[in-house]
């Protein structure tokens, strides 16, 4: 049916700009061989309720800000030098974790991450004050392209390998690769 009905008019919509963002792959290797770390998002959340995912999330106003104040931080990371501020937030807020300055990850005290979950703000009120770094971060970029190859999964138990999972299926826009030893 591709009638409109008699007094029904439908609005113009204009697509909506893609909203840059980043997440993270974190990895090691754990008791039962390597491990990736995925978070479960509440079934009371508006957006992607009740998903497993990597940590991440938009690129913010705070990024953009960082980025601009601090050229002299991350200033090797290239055109991914925003997404890198980004992910160096979400990392915080979510799992609690920011550079050790040495290559590998330290967790964060309990003021320093209601700080920034606070006000996404306090991401670069902590930076600028030396309580956190971004000094020894290093990340590669494994894909920059909009996810095409998407698949259903059950079963989601990451202790075993039931899910065969290959890289097409950790493929998404701006997906960036963290590893440090330690972690």
């Amino acid at each position: 049916m591709d009638e409109v009905p008699e007094g029904l008019s439908i609005p113009h919509l204009e697509a909506r700009p893609h909203i840059q963002s980043a997440s993270v792959m974190l990895s090691r290797v754990g008791e039962y061989g390597h491990e990736i770390l995925m978070g479960h998002r509440s079934s009371q959340l508006p957006a992607f309720p009740d998903l497993w995912s990597f940590p991440g999330g938009g690129v913010s106003r705070v990024d953009r800000k960082s980025a601009e104040t601090h050229p002299e931080w991350l200033s090797d990371m290239g055109e991914d030098r925003l997404s890198v501020f980004t992910l160096l937030r979400e990392m915080l807020e979510e799992v609690g974790i920011t550079p050790d300055g040495k290559g590998g990850f330290a967790e964060v005290d309990d003021e320093v991450r209601e700080i920034v979950c606070r006000d996404k703000s306090g991401w670069l009120e902590v930076a600028e004050s030396g309580r956190i770094s971004t000094a020894g971060f290093e990340c590669q970029v494994i894909t920059e392209r909009i996810t095409r190859d998407l698949r259903w999964v059950t079963g989601l138990d990451l202790s075993t390998d039931t899910l065969g999972f290959s890289s097409s299926v950790f493929s998404s826009p701006r997906r960036l690769k963290v590893s440090a030893s330690g972690m």
